[in-house]
């Protein structure tokens, strides 16, 4: 799974002179639910960079079990301060996109071109799109291909008015999520105040509040299986051996494969990269937490040297060899490692 997070750059509560941006249980308690789930995740903002926090949301008493453990994650919050410019992310790279809420999108994502075709464009291909709290309020604007609001007879929800009107601030922002998504033809419906509450109609999921965070992830993590094709009930098999194990490759195949790799060899019959341990947590650390990655290192000593390295093997096949298969996944951790270390 390959999920993109798409969060605000705007840190201004309309005129009051107070800060807003990302409501930060929206964003970690998704993250690592995404990431539990062994998702790939990137993370983009307008303006790329550290996206702003809405300093509310930091608040002791709004912390949670996902907002400490992101306190204490110096990867995720390396992968927040470098999120990617929104406008060059392609939404065929992605399987589904999450917008976490916070009153910051209300102002930029709602009105952005570029998070309006990535909308348009993941719903075309049929690949599910997320939003939470205030989030929603990024379907204002992303019509389908024959030009109707796509909230439009849809269930959906959102930030509630009286929700809005409690945290006082009905006169401040440009718009009401709740009041948007009905205008438009969405079906709109709520649960009480501040408890959990997500709809999903088809590709659509959206969720009401900060409670509402991590079941929508969930129900994005569900709707992304539903999408897996079944198994076969009879493997196929080939001549190489057993089902669905790849033959390794002749040794042209691997010489040409090399080629594309420069900073790989061949080595002990296995495809081989060394990364420096931080370049490694780094470019790798959204998959997993420096702590996990270090706890790794102290079970498995031979991925480790005195210099502090990481090394890579990679040999899928059981009679030994390398097959396409490893030739891929090196290509993937060589495209995260350039993009991640702008190398």
């Amino acid at each position: 799974m390959k999920i993109l997070m798409v969060l605000t750059s705007h840190d201004q509560l309309g005129d009051t002179g107070q800060k807003t941006g990302f409501w930060l249980e929206e964003f970690a308690a998704p993250y690592y639910a995404f990431k539990d789930a062994a998702a790939v995740i990137t993370l983009a903002s307008p303006k790329g960079g550290q996206p702003p926090l809405d300093p509310k949301s930091d608040d002791p008493s709004a912390q949670t079990e996902a907002t400490r453990r992101f306190k204490t994650d110096i990867a995720a919050q390396a992968a927040l301060a470098s999120t990617h410019k929104l406008s060059e992310v392609v939404a065929g790279d992605f399987d589904a996109v999450f917008y976490p809420g916070g009153h910051g999108p209300l102002w930029d994502l709602a009105e952005d071109p570029a998070s309006i075709a990535l909308i348009e464009a993941m719903l075309g291909a049929g690949k599910p799109v997320a939003a939470v709290c205030h989030a929603p309020g990024v379907l204002r604007h992303p019509v389908t291909p024959e030009g109707a609001p796509i909230v439009q007879g849809k269930a959906v929800t959102g930030f509630s008015d009286s929700e809005e009107e409690a945290v006082g601030l009905t006169q401040v922002v440009p718009f009401l999520v709740e009041d948007l998504l009905k205008h438009y033809g969405g079906t709109y419906t709520k649960g009480a105040d501040w408890q959990a509450h997500v709809v999903v109609d088809g590709l659509l999921i959206t969720g009401q509040n900060p409670a509402s965070s991590e079941p929508a992830a969930k129900a994005l993590i569900a709707k992304l299986k539903e999408a897996v094709p079944p198994a076969s009930v009879k493997p196929a098999t080939n001549e190489a051996g057993p089902a669905n194990t790849p033959a390794p490759l002749s040794e042209a195949e691997l010489k040409a494969a090399l080629a594309g790799l420069p900073h790989w060899q061949l080595k002990a019959g296995k495809l081989h990269r060394e990364y420096t341990f931080s370049d490694f947590v780094t470019a790798f650390g959204f998959m997993t937490s420096a702590a996990l990655i270090a706890q790794a290192m102290n079970h498995h000593p031979e991925w480790c040297n005195v210099w502090n390295q990481v090394r890579i093997d990679l040999s899928s096949h059981d009679a030994g060899g390398i097959t396409a298969l490893d030739v891929k996944l090196a290509h993937s951790m060589e495209y995260m490692a350039n993009k991640l270390l702008r190398k």
